[in-house]
């Protein structure tokens, strides 16, 4: 089966995205990560650079919100991305 990644959003866990990676099992061989600082993942200064491992095979990404934010940087890495209240960030103060 594919590969898919879940990314959860500011001050969540990977337990966010049971629900919905449950309803994909059946395609996909999903993968829920405690972002860095997260839950019990302890803080890591590059985050990307941490995610790499988990995107080895080209995976559909699917991040909520500060997930998605980092899905977006990370689209050269995945097969697709898909955010859900997501916001690239400002590009002037």
């Amino acid at each position: 089966s594919e590969p898919l990644v879940f990314l959860h959003g500011l001050f969540g866990s990977k337990e966010e995205g049971l629900p919905l990676c449950s309803l994909l099992s059946d395609r996909y061989h999903t993968t829920l990560i405690d972002l860095p600082g997260h839950h019990l993942a302890p803080y890591e200064d590059d985050i990307l650079s941490s995610l790499r491992p988990a995107l080895s095979r080209k995976p559909v990404i699917i991040g909520y919100s500060m997930g998605g934010r980092l899905a977006l940087q990370l689209q050269e890495s995945a097969r697709a991305i898909i955010c859900i209240a997501a916001h690239p960030g400002l590009k002037t103060e």
